[in-house]
């Protein structure tokens, strides 16, 4: 399903509900993502994002240039990451912070699915608010699934640093994939659609998706 719908808004110029839903569900859960982590994070603690302004629903103050660019050409993107430390947190709830995001992100693509049952009552998803909702949906699943990659800057590669062993391998290795950002031009190369059409991460994004779609289908009924 998420295959052959979810693409990059760019190849939707001509078509206006996919191309609303995808650039709406990008804007939307790159800001509920950020909010959500940065109002948890200053509850447990925590007031770097709070100090940063990123408890704010402005898109500007979190959207990252690259996600933006793989959002209009892939259909999954980015924000900038949340400023907040384990140090203050503590591993537990740092961890828990991190999940927030994506988490925040398949309730607001279950809460457009419940929208969409609504909406295609009549069992038809050719109308303009019907697929609107449908790429907002994905989106928002999509780029949820994506977060937990260990690729920087996403919420799986700063899970694995707090994970992994802080041998002088483990450190050398971050310092490659963070300060010379080998890990965040890998992630943009992998996304772009230029393997059959489809990137090679996307291929993992939507075989992890497909079964939280369908679960979250048969939650509101469709």
């Amino acid at each position: 399903m998420l295959v052959e719908l979810l693409k990059g808004a760019l190849f939707f110029l001509d078509q206006p509900g996919p191309l609303v839903g995808i650039v709406l569900g990008f804007l939307v859960g790159v800001v509920a993502h950020a909010v959500v982590q940065a109002v948890l994070a200053d509850r447990m603690g925590d007031r770097q994002a709070r100090v940063a302004g990123r408890i704010s629903a402005d898109p500007r103050r979190h959207l990252d240039a690259f996600g933006v660019v793989t959002m209009l050409i892939a259909g999954v993107g980015w924000g900038k990451p949340v400023p907040f430390d384990d140090r203050r947190l503590g591993r537990g709830r740092f961890l828990l912070v991190l999940a927030a995001g994506p988490l925040a992100q398949v309730v607001l693509a279950a809460a457009a699915f419940a929208a969409l049952r609504v909406v295609a009552a009549d069992g038809r998803l050719a109308g303009f608010a019907a697929q609107a909702l449908l790429f907002f949906a994905l989106v928002n699943v999509a780029s949820a699934v994506l977060a937990l990659v260990p690729l920087p800057p996403l919420e799986g590669n700063r899970a694995l640093w707090v994970l992994a062993p802080t041998t002088g391998g483990w450190q050398r290795a971050r310092y490659y994939s963070e300060e010379q950002n080998y890990g965040q031009a890998a992630l943009v190369v992998l996304l772009l659609p230029i393997f059959s059409g489809v990137g090679l991460l996307m291929r993992l994004v939507y075989a992890v998706s497909r079964p939280l779609v369908d679960l979250l289908l048969r939650l509101v009924g469709l």
